[in-house]
């Protein structure tokens, strides 16, 4: 089974993803934590994280950038939860172990110029999330993907964010494309809308 799960913040998200996790996983179940918390405001989120999942049999691999990174025997036969989608992209993007700043330094190395274009730096994210998305689905039992919904609240932001936005829509996008249907959690109540094909 493959899930996506959105929703805005504070919309109860994750604890329906958890919800389903447990309503659907055997006995290995891992909670893919892959937020890096900066500051106060970060290190309380994930203390709460750790109290919701507290006693639920979640083994926790933290990984904050290219998935590929874990080994296919620790996520064969799996259920596994991914929180979340927009931390990932994010950490590609803004994280110095991210892709970002690795093709950035190699092209430095190359060419003595670290630029990258917007649309280059795009297609970096892109490859290395979906390819990120496609190993943990591939080795896992059933994957349960959390994504933020970031884009709806009609506001323009600057330019750096507004590409933020947009490669974080279409890497969900493209996660949506490998589920069977997305669950969109408001209030804590998920309305689920199947895949037309």
């Amino acid at each position: 089974m493959l899930c996506l799960v959105t929703g805005g913040s504070g919309s109860g998200k994750s604890e329906w993803a958890e919800g389903k996790v447990l309503e659907i996983a055997g006995e290995k179940k891992l909670y893919l934590a892959t937020m890096r918390s900066f500051g106060a405001e970060g290190e309380r989120r994930v203390k709460r994280h750790r109290a919701l999942r507290a006693g639920k049999g979640f083994e926790t691999i933290e990984k904050a950038v290219d998935l590929t990174g874990i080994s296919p025997d620790k996520l064969e036969g799996a259920t596994v939860l991914l929180e979340d989608l927009s931390n990932l992209i994010a950490n590609e993007m803004f994280d110095p172990e991210g892709v970002l700043a690795a093709a950035a330094a190699a092209r430095a190395l190359d060419s003595g110029s670290a630029w990258l274009t917007s649309s280059e730096a795009g297609e970096l994210i892109c490859r290395s999330v979906t390819r990120s998305l496609g190993h943990v689905a591939k080795y896992s039992r059933n994957l349960v993907i959390v994504a933020n919904e970031i884009a709806s609240d009609g506001q323009s932001y600057d330019p750096v964010t507004e590409s933020f936005r947009r490669l974080t829509g279409k890497i969900n996008c493209f996660a949506a494309s490998m589920c069977g249907g997305v669950t969109e959690v408001v209030l804590g109540i998920g309305a689920f809308y199947e895949k037309m094909d």
